[in-house]
């Protein structure tokens, strides 16, 4: 390096230059790159565990504080925006743009046309369009390597979340194992109740939580069985998924496992065939552990209940569910069909602020509810940036298979479903869209 001493200046090709001009730049401290990244890494961490232990903190540890643990996890999300502002990676692609747009307009009608109250309208603005930078920032903070981590972390919690989803099966409804959200005493709901037993829900606050984790869970372990070498990984994803599914009797859990399974098995047809060898081992241990579980009598009531839940007759014509949950009432669609009743209002916490009591108070169904909250155009145009998103995932999923990684696709297989037609009004199920989608973005990237 040049002395500094002096002012003297050198020439260069007939050029005067002062001798400090040519010295080096003052290197920036590498910390003080890292420690944004580091401080997103560890938000967009605290999220996802967040989203796992949620239910935990308003069912056991603080049940009087239910409702204000509803919203846990949006100081991380604002604490997440804060900081990609400042360092430049706050996604402003098309697809936020838009979502925003749409809140901010379905805002204004709620407000301005329908008069709603702003904290109802900033309840729907939440349950739609809030979390959706999120996506993209796990996308641009994580990597396949991240996500590896991430899921050979949830793996391991699944074992002991599947076996307290059996102490909740095993005990009456009204013990404490089966709190339940909001209550402040562990007493007797029968509407907790199915066919005579409780439905087990784990750490989450809902049973919908449970089942959208443990799907995630089997399609990992399925992917990690033929594409990496910690077979015991993937058996523990697969038994505890299993222990799941037999506890828990939901129609929307086998569903899933079936769809991601068949995804799965036409997106591995490859990798199948050059490795005949596991795949047989794989099968007939499954085939033989299956036997031996299923003589147990635990297993055959939980059968029994599973069928009853399928094939009893209580259980919904499966067409007339498809159409009850996309088309609007006749009756409110006359009134709403082109305003809607107002962003917010189709929402559990909406109705909560409205009336005094959590309800859908327009639809069960999620496409028929943002078609009623919203009206016929912008209710569509919101279901139709979420097929968007959803495509956009399915391609960079697509890419990252070509690459040969599986890995994106299987978590596109859990969450693509639950994407479009979900309730986003649910935390649980909002959280889970939010963070797996990201996953699916991160993975499809190369190793960083």
């Amino acid at each position: 390096m040049v002395a500094t001493a002096k002012r003297s200046n050198v020439r260069l090709r007939g050029l005067q230059v002062p001798v400090r001009e040519l010295q080096d730049p003052k290197p920036t401290p590498m910390k003080s790159k890292k420690r944004p990244y580091a401080i997103l890494r560890a938000l967009l961490y605290s999220y996802i565990l967040l989203w796992i232990f949620e239910g935990a903190l308003r069912k056991w540890v603080f049940p009087s504080f239910s409702e204000f643990l509803f919203f846990a996890r949006d100081p991380i999300v604002g604490a997440t925006y804060v900081l990609a502002f400042r360092a430049r990676l706050f996604p402003k692609n098309w697809i936020v743009w838009a979502f925003t747009l749409l809140g901010v307009v379905s805002a204004a009608i709620a407000i301005l046309f329908h008069g709603l109250p702003i904290h109802v309208v900033a309840v729907g603005y939440w349950s739609y369009f809030w979390p959706i930078p999120m996506i993209y920032i796990y996308a641009r903070i994580f990597d396949q390597t991240d996500v590896k981590r991430i899921l050979a972390v949830l793996i391991i919690l699944s074992l002991p979340i599947a076996v307290l989803e059996i102490l909740q099966f095993q005990n009456p409804a009204g013990a404490k194992v089966n709190a339940i959200v909001g209550q402040t005493e562990y007493r007797y709901d029968e509407e907790f109740l199915k066919y005579g037993r409780v439905r087990p829900s784990g750490t989450f606050a809902y049973v919908g939580g449970s089942s959208l984790f443990f799907t995630l869970i089997f399609a990992s372990a399925f992917v990690l069985l033929f594409t990496e070498r910690r077979p015991w990984l993937a058996a523990l994803g697969l038994a505890s998924s299993a222990v799941s599914l037999s506890v828990c009797h939901s129609r929307t859990q086998v569903a899933s496992y079936l769809i991601a399974l068949l995804i799965l098995g036409v997106a591995m047809g490859r990798v199948f065939l050059r490795r005949m060898n596991r795949v047989a081992l794989t099968a007939l241990f499954s085939v033989a552990l299956a036997f031996l579980l299923l003589q147990t009598p635990f297993a055959q009531k939980n059968i029994e209940l599973l069928s009853e839940r399928f094939f009893g007759a209580r259980t919904d014509n499966p067409i007339q569910r498809f159409w009850y949950d996309v088309l609007p009432e006749s009756r409110k669609f006359q009134i709403g069909a082109i305003a809607g009743y107002g962003l917010g209002v189709g929402t559990q916490a909406g109705a909560y602020l409205l009336v005094g009591r959590r309800a859908f108070l327009l639809a069960e169904g999620e496409v028929a509810r943002l078609i009623l909250e919203l009206g016929l155009p912008l209710g569509l145009a919101l279901i139709g940036l979420r097929v968007v998103l959803m495509v956009d995932a399915l391609f960079r999923a697509l890419g990252g298979m070509r690459r040969g990684n599986v890995l994106p696709l299987s978590l596109f297989a859990c969450v693509f479903i639950p994407a479009v037609s979900a309730t986003w009004s649910l935390s649980v199920i909002q959280g889970f869209i939010v963070w797996c989608t990201g996953l699916v973005f991160a993975a499809s990237k190369e190793k960083a």
